[in-house]
This record gives C-alpha cells, sequence and structure tokens, in this order.
C-alpha cells in the first residue's frame, strides 16, 4: 500500500511539472508571436522603410535568409511554431511567419501569415501583407463584406496608411497558437478584421478603400 501511494504522489507530481513546463513554454510563444507582432508594426510607422541592418539589429538570430538572392533582391524570414503542444495533441499544428523583401537592402514588401492545419489535415491561412511606398496608404481585404467561411483571408495594405488602420490589421490574436481547438477562420485569427455571425459565414468589419477610415 505505501508503494502504491508513494507512486501515485510521484506520477501527481510528475504531472503537475509536466502541467507547470507547457504552461510556462505556451506562454512564452505567445509572447514571442506578439513581439513579433509588434515588430512588424513597428518597421511600418517608420518615416523610411527599414533596412536588413534595422532588421537584423531588432530580429537578431530569429532572422534567417530564406533563399538565395536574386539579382537585387534578398529574402528573410521569422518563423514561429507550435511544434511541441502540436506533438502532445494539445493544439492542432500552426506557425506564425513573417516575412521580408528587401531590394538593394531596403525593404520592399513584409508579410505576416499564419496557419494551421486541423485534424483533417486540411490548412486554413489569413496574412497581412505590408507593401511600402511613398503612395502605398490603401488597404484592401478578401473576403469583403459577407461570406462562406474561406479557407484563406488576405490583407492588403500600405505602409503610408493610418496608424489606427495599420493596429487594425495586425490584431492578430496570438493565442490562437496555443489553443486546445486552433483558429481555423479569419474571422477567430483576425478578429477585428473579420466577425463571424454564423456557423458558415463571416463579415469583414472595415470596407476596402484607398482612404482612411474614422
Amino acid at each position: 500500500m505505501r508503494r502504491i501511494r508513494l507512486l501515485t504522489r510521484i506520477l501527481l507530481g510528475l504531472a503537475l511539472v509536466a502541467g507547470c513546463a507547457i504552461t510556462v513554454y505556451a506562454g512564452h510563444l505567445r509572447r514571442e508571436a506578439s513581439r513579433l507582432v509588434h515588430i512588424v508594426y513597428e518597421f511600418s510607422n517608420r518615416g523610411n522603410p527599414p533596412t536588413i541592418a534595422d532588421l537584423r539589429e531588432r530580429l537578431g538570430n530569429s532572422l534567417k535568409q530564406s533563399a538565395p538572392c536574386i539579382e537585387n533582391g534578398c529574402g528573410y524570414e521569422v518563423r514561429l511554431t507550435n511544434q511541441l503542444l502540436a506533438v502532445l495533441h494539445l493544439a492542432p499544428f500552426s506557425v506564425l511567419r513573417a516575412t521580408f523583401w528587401t531590394t538593394n537592402g531596403v525593404l520592399d514588401v513584409s508579410t505576416l501569415d499564419f496557419w494551421t492545419v486541423n485534424a483533417e489535415e486540411r490548412m486554413f491561412l489569413s496574412y497581412v501583407t505590408f507593401k511600402y511606398c511613398d503612395a502605398c496608404d490603401s488597404v484592401w481585404l478578401n473576403p469583403g463584406g459577407s461570406s462562406r467561411i474561406p479557407v484563406t483571408g488576405t490583407i492588403d495594405i500600405g505602409n503610408r496608411a493610418t496608424e489606427a488602420n495599420k493596429r487594425i490589421a495586425l490584431a492578430l490574436d496570438v493565442s490562437c497558437l496555443t489553443k486546445l481547438s486552433g483558429c481555423t477562420n479569419p474571422a477567430q485569427m483576425f478578429p477585428t478584421i473579420w466577425e463571424q455571425p454564423s456557423v458558415e459565414m463571416v463579415r469583414c468589419l472595415i470596407p476596402n478603400h484607398d482612404g482612411t477610415v474614422e
């Protein structure tokens, strides 16, 4: 009987340690995701597009070159995954990735994308693309208006758009990386852009436009 009690206590202790470790890991993952989103937002608010030196300074060793450079252009990325939670069946496998395309060492386009794979091995994706130019101030969304829940949600926005619009566009729910059920539609991934009025529908909360949202 004493051995059984001792074994029970050991197993409970191990379960408690494992639970604490998973909680710490999930919290760290959400913080890193929030930090990455903030850096993308920070870059979009600079007066001039950031350089590759700026990217390396802010992102450090997490910034990886994603492919060999071609002519004057180079691609880089930062990737976060919840692989440990997925292996333990505590969340669907999900990836948050920021990509950066530079021309002559200056940022042209950055993308923040989130994708996940559900139990049926279907992939769902939503992403924000920032374009850097003097006239880039529009916001374009797909789906716009109301539609059946799509597999992909896209947000195209210029670095000259208003600060408010950029905050709305980058309001990714980073808890999607750690939720048991995950996030499988644009309204769950970007709740400030889309809402889900019914089981089968999503509705865009702001219109496609070239001006500002009041």
